[in-house]
């Protein structure tokens, strides 16, 4: 008698899991791979979270330290403004 070929529900549905998880496989290593992009690019494009925390004696001028504290943006993260006018380091030259 010849063997017979494996048929059923049962098999099908094996099939079609392994095809599903071999493409969810694929999707997550895309999005894997585009979200690590993104933080890449977000970390070049956003250098104040890549940056080590600045104090006021790390400026020459009151220039200097302005042009800093108006591109690392929203906030004060390197609290150089410390009485909230949005003037950063008011005691430099």
């Amino acid at each position: 008698m010849p063997a017979m070929p494996l048929r059923g529900a049962g098999f099908d549905m094996g099939i079609w899991l392994l095809q599903r998880s071999r493409a969810e496989a694929i999707k997550m290593k895309t999005v894997v791979r585009i979200s690590c992009g993104i933080l890449i690019l977000w970390s070049l494009v956003v250098p104040s979270f890549a940056q080590r925390d600045m104090d006021c004696s790390d400026f020459r001028t009151q220039r200097e330290a302005q042009d800093f504290y108006e591109r690392s943006g929203p906030g004060d993260p390197h609290r150089l403004d410390r009485d909230g006018d949005g003037v950063a380091c008011e005691t430099l030259p």
